[in-house]
């Protein structure tokens, strides 16, 4: 995935954009939006230090198609006033899906030949445009923009069976604490972030996730390939959100896209 700014911009690119009926969902229920912005991700935030039944959710949806989870999504959207909310929540995830397909590809491609993880390719995605808008990368908070709460994992739970609302919503929370976590600014807290996870043994998958101070010059040939797919990204994104609102009306199928999985493989 292209990391949690990427998304958050993208989305509110994407939000100015919309019209008609997708743009009423979305400004009618902005927190469940955004919160789609990320996502099966979320899931990811369940009680991380372990696996889990919750989070094994979240990577399964990761390789199964997005079609397998869109016309799942279209059976499960209530009718009534609860339907636009359920839509502001798919447009969110629409929109993560088109980045994911559009960048992973890449990121892979950089991982086999560099050997840096996905994390370290894709936060550098995110310092290139933390930085192109005005904001100090390593101290930026990013999940202000999710709001934990009963009401909006109610909503949510029905899109990944076997989760419930509790659990979404212990995610969500696992989301904005673990991200605060870690922003590590100063150089006090990345020694003793980067010390706690060496600890722990998981420093190589984590240690990226971590925004660094200075551009990985190391990822300056895939971040300006990236900033390429990933306005590809939000194009294909309007195009999707489009065909969807056809598709629920019965007015056209899913679009050939969906055929693809978040990692950008065909399942």
């Amino acid at each position: 995935m292209p990391s949690t700014y990427a998304h958050f911009r993208a989305g509110q690119r994407l939000r100015a954009r919309l019209t008609g009926a997708p743009k009423a969902a979305v400004e009618a229920h902005p927190e469940l939006y955004n919160i789609g912005l990320h996502g099966p991700d979320i899931l990811f935030y369940y009680e991380p230090y372990h696996k889990n039944r919750v989070s094994a959710v979240g990577y399964r949806q990761h390789e199964k198609s997005g079609a397998s989870f869109f016309s799942f999504a279209a059976k499960a959207i209530r009718s009534g006033a609860g339907r636009a909310q359920d839509l502001a929540y798919l447009y969110g995830v629409l929109c993560h899906f088109a980045l994911d397909v559009r960048c992973h590809g890449l990121i892979g491609e950089k991982m086999v030949q560099s050997g840096l993880s996905h994390a370290e390719v894709e936060v550098e995605l995110d310092r290139a445009l933390l930085t192109r808008d005005g904001f100090a990368p390593a101290s930026a908070h990013l999940v202000g923009h999710i709001v934990p709460s009963h009401r909006n994992a109610a909503v949510i739970e029905k899109f990944y069976p076997g989760v419930s609302a509790a659990e979404v919503e212990k995610a969500l929370r696992g989301f904005v604490f673990y991200s605060e976590l870690l922003r590590a600014p100063s150089p006090l807290k990345r020694q003793a972030l980067f010390a706690a996870l060496r600890l722990a043994g998981c420093y190589r998958d984590i240690h990226g996730m971590v925004v660094r101070t200075a551009a990985d010059p190391r990822c300056a040939d895939s971040t300006a390939k990236l900033l390429t797919l990933y306005e590809q990204g939000e194009t294909l994104a309007l195009r999707l959100i489009g065909e969807y609102e056809a598709y629920l009306a019965g007015k056209a199928p899913l679009d050939e896209m969906l055929r693809w999985n978040f990692e950008s493989r065909m399942p």
